[in-house]
């Protein structure tokens, strides 16, 4: 697992911007969710860093706050704006709204690909889960010999 402070903070990820100012970055984040059109809001789960450029959205302002809301009820990571042509930049409604309800919004430049980044926090998913993995066997292993010289005592 990483957490959204671990991917802020990462060299790899020097081009996200945190624009709320939660103190708690310890969301745990598992994946990565592109939600384009809030009709596909349901489709967001615990966890995920909900990424969205705002090409689908009638009312960008309303749709990223109705995204927050959702986000918040299912317990989203956060929100990362793919800011461009769609959103120019992250709207001052969104981040007061953010705050006010303890979400976590990002910037996200256009230069940066979406799916670059998503293969980069999916790497580092792996890479983390690989040596949970490799921890889990080497305490297991310990606990085992443990047990087998308590035998012979």
């Amino acid at each position: 697992m990483i957490t959204v402070k671990e991917v802020l903070s990462k060299k790899t990820f020097h081009y996200l911007q945190q624009h709320t100012s939660q103190d708690d970055l310890t969301q745990l984040v598992t994946g990565v969710n592109r939600v384009e059109s809030i009709t596909l809001k349901h489709l967001i789960q615990r966890n995920e860093l909900v990424v969205t450029t705002g090409e689908a959205m009638i009312n960008p302002i309303s749709e990223c706050l109705s995204l927050l809301k959702y986000m918040k009820k299912v317990g989203a990571a956060a929100l990362v704006i793919n800011t461009g042509p769609y959103i120019k930049k992250v709207p001052e409604e969104v981040k007061l709204y953010a705050e006010e309800v303890g979400c976590i919004v990002i910037e996200m430049p256009w230069r940066i690909r979406i799916a670059d980044m998503t293969k980069k926090i999916f790497e580092e998913l792996v890479k983390r889960t690989k040596r949970q993995s490799e921890e889990i066997v080497f305490i297991e292993k310990l606990i085992s010999k443990k047990s087998q010289t308590r035998k012979f005592l």
